[in-house]
């Protein structure tokens, strides 16, 4: 034995002595008691236990003396360090027992031992970030459950929420591509043809993007929030679209969000949900180019119709203004900002049934008013999704169809009104065995179908998305 790890060993001897000599009330002579490092972990604990936290600190310290890469012995400590308020010390240990070892079950109690110490300090959103890192190694299910219920209590007294998506995407119509090669301008007597990048390519879409909120006031009845969120979209062209448009790259397409807004959270009557008023300011980029600034604001409530159904309730006003519309026809406007005005209402009703099951139905109703010809209508839509509670072979599934239905009362590329029907299917697949640091993965299937009475706006979308939803 070396003569570090001797000397260490008569410290941990010297702090069980003065555990005992403190926990006796007789003034015998106490026999010295003797302690291997192996047994150091489990002593610490028994003090930490009985409110004797010095002596838990001295055995701990000596303990990593003897064996500084033990990480044991660093979470030991760090237990310690939680309890006497050392929350730095703590988390720095914690860290480094956590990055030091493979045993998942060091790994937990590390993870959570920091997640603690982050707790104690203030700092919520490193704590959460953590208690994922506890989860992802739990013992056991039960174990599990309770780290995604302190999970929960955290969100609810962090006033910061983040929110992480990514994404990819195989899809048949990156470019909203017509789904026919030809079309007719109304007063030319000729067939147009359509470029090769005008009709569907196909690619992967890759995405991302972050959503943050930060509770400034809060009362008994209600709440107000700051937020943000960026979110991105750029593509990759698979052969066979690099070949039909040999110009074209992925980035023409990509697309960018960023926006700002504040939302208030308002109790209006005794017993009844909260109703939800929203204020947004958004900028977009279409290919790198600035493409349109929107504001909007919004009304949301949702209310209860007993036990097993609720209605929510959604008004919306909109406007934005998109740059650089280009006249199709010389006696159209000359190129300029357009804005467009609109107005929306919808309605979704729930059913949760016996089984656990739900479905939900819906209606949205949307006036949309713009100088732009093509961007002036009125729609109507439905959508009906079914989500089913128990999983099959580790699967959950729900599924989702919606149409909607759009006139225009004009349009440049047609003599009259214009007419389109949309018509989309949906399923999702959440694979509930499978979880990593508290996300499991969600492939969604896609397709979509526009039909319009104008040929250049027949549409056609097939998308495959692979992405990460929370778990807790």
């Amino acid at each position: 034995m070396t003569r570090g790890a001797t000397s260490a060993l008569r410290q941990i001897g010297c702090a069980v002595l003065l555990m005992a000599l403190t926990a006796t009330q007789s003034t015998a002579q106490t026999e010295p008691s003797r302690l291997s490092l192996a047994d150091a972990p489990q002593a610490v604990e028994n003090l930490i236990g009985s409110g004797q936290l010095t002596a838990a600190r001295e055995i701990a310290l000596a303990a990593l003396r003897a064996a500084p890469d033990n990480p044991r012995f660093m979470l030991s400590l760090a237990r310690t360090e939680t309890r006497l308020g050392n929350y730095a010390s703590a988390i720095a240990l914690g860290r480094k027992a956590y990055r030091t070892t493979n045993d998942p079950q060091i790994k937990f109690y590390a993870a959570q031992t920091v997640a603690q110490a982050h707790t104690s300090a203030g700092n919520l959103t490193r704590a959460q970030l953590w208690l994922r890192r506890a989860r992802q190694f739990a013992p056991n299910a039960e174990i599990a459950e309770r780290v995604a219920q302190d999970f929960g209590k955290l969100r609810a007294q962090n006033p910061w929420s983040t929110s992480l998506s990514f994404g990819i995407t195989p899809t048949s119509n990156i470019n909203n591509g017509s789904a026919n090669s030809e079309f007719v301008l109304p007063g030319l007597p000729y067939i147009l043809t359509i470029s090769g990048d005008g009709r569907p390519l196909s690619g992967i879409q890759i995405s991302g993007g972050a959503d943050f909120r930060y509770r400034v006031l809060t009362s008994e009845n209600s709440a107000t929030f700051l937020t943000a969120s960026a979110n991105a979209l750029t593509y990759t062209l698979s052969q066979s679209a690099r070949a039909q448009a040999p110009s074209a790259k992925g980035s023409d397409y990509s697309y960018g969000v960023l926006s700002f807004g504040v939302s208030h959270r308002h109790i209006l009557a005794k017993g009844a949900n909260p109703t939800e008023f929203a204020l947004r300011n958004s900028r977009t980029w279409y290919g790198m180019d600035p493409y349109s600034r929107t504001i909007d604001g919004s009304v949301t409530h949702i209310w209860k119709l007993g036990e097993t159904d609720s209605l929510a309730v959604r008004a919306l006003a909109q406007k934005t203004v998109y740059f650089g519309v280009e006249p199709v026809r010389p006696e159209d406007e000359p190129t300029k900002t357009y804005p467009s005005v609109g107005l929306g209402i919808s309605a979704h009703w729930t059913h949760a049934m016996a089984g656990g099951d739900s479905y939900t139905l819906g209606l949205t109703l949307r006036d949309n008013q713009s100088k732009a010809r093509d961007s002036d209508y009125k729609s109507v839509a439905y959508s009906a999704n079914y989500d089913f509670a128990k999983p099959v072979a580790g699967m959950r599934f729900g599924f989702g169809a919606d149409i909607e239905s759009r006139n225009f009362a004009s349009s440049i590329y047609a003599a009259g009104p214009r007419e389109d029907v949309s018509v989309g299917l949906e399923m999702s697949v959440n694979f509930s065995n499978v979880e990593f640091y508290g996300f499991q993965p969600i492939v969604k299937f896609e397709a979509r179908r526009n039909e319009s009475s104008v040929a250049l706006f027949d549409r056609n979308y097939g998308n495959i998305a692979f992405d990460l939803r929370s778990s807790f």
